[in-house]
């Protein structure tokens, strides 16, 4: 019987950045990029956390009015991150970064769960991509 090597796919709470001086920081010196449909706001951390990377989802109340169309977005793009952070994951544990990102919904279509897991594993190469490209142009915070 072969044995699958066990990817943890698990997303507490230590994922999530939460920290407002941070996230102040994040959205003024943030390195961005847009990958439909989100905007990606980069910066790596000076302090070790205890997850290679912290992660905050936006839903804009401009682009989505109705309150239960953005939980619903966000739910879908959390589980999408959670699904498929290995790949981000395993690449900064290699390279020894700490990174915190912003994701921003920036579209006002409303996305099946299917459409932004796809979306979200291209933006997620993306990051390791401008991380290997432009990483003395990332700002630390």
């Amino acid at each position: 019987m072969i044995q699958k090597a066990h990817i943890d796919e698990s997303f507490p709470k230590e994922y999530m950045l939460c920290s407002k001086k941070v996230l102040e920081q994040l959205h003024a010196k943030g390195f961005s990029f847009h990958k439909f449909p989100f905007t990606l706001k980069l910066a790596f951390l000076e302090d070790s956390s205890p997850r290679p990377f912290q992660v905050v989802l936006s839903i804009p109340k401009r682009r989505v009015p109705k309150a239960h169309d953005r939980n619903k977005i966000k739910r879908r793009t959390k589980e999408a991150l959670r699904k498929n952070k290995s790949q981000l994951e395993s690449f900064l544990q290699e390279h020894e970064l700490h990174l915190c990102f912003m994701v921003i919904f920036s579209t006002h279509k409303m996305l099946e769960f299917i459409e932004i897991e796809k979306q979200m594993i291209k933006a997620l190469t993306q990051v390791i991509d401008t991380i290997k490209q432009h990483e003395n142009q990332i700002p630390t915070l």
